[in-house]
């Protein structure tokens, strides 16, 4: 299985480099699933819809979000579209909309695409990290397992 991803799409210029160079790079690499990192498409904070239509449109099969997840707010309506093809961290907690783990299915090949959020503190303030919106990615790892 050939898997391409692509890390962080970032504002205008990340865009505008995916839609000259993804083409290529699928008839070169013959890639089964394309995931990129679009937490940062939208002027460098989070995903709208917008770019989000830009990536998909490259045939793009998941977006991965990260700490920009809830950065701009046309990502929630995003996320409530059932067939989104956006992934939050999984370690958010649940009240966080949409879903960080995903079985995608193409050409009779599936994927699991689980994305985590790591923990980029180490200063705890009354037991709670920084992005509070997260738990231990080991632990929620351990948990979906």
């Amino acid at each position: 299985m050939r898997i391409l991803f692509l890390g962080d799409i970032d504002d205008i210029p990340g865009l505008e480099a995916i839609k000259v160079l993804l083409p290529d790079m699928k008839k070169e690499l013959r890639p089964d699933f394309i995931i990129v990192n679009g937490e940062n498409a939208a002027k460098g904070l989070g995903i709208d819809k917008e770019s989000y239509d830009i990536i998909t449109n490259l045939g793009v099969d998941i977006i991965t979000l990260g700490n920009h997840t809830w950065s701009n707010r046309e990502v929630y309506s995003l996320m409530e579209d059932e067939d989104t093809r956006l992934l939050r961290p999984v370690n958010f907690t649940e009240d966080n909309p949409g879903q960080g783990l995903r079985i995608v299915e193409k050409d009779g090949k599936k994927l699991a695409v689980l994305v985590f959020h790591g923990q980029e503190s180490i200063i705890n303030i009354l037991g709670k990290e920084i992005f509070s919106h997260n738990m231990n990615p080991f632990i929620a790892a351990d948990e979906i397992l």
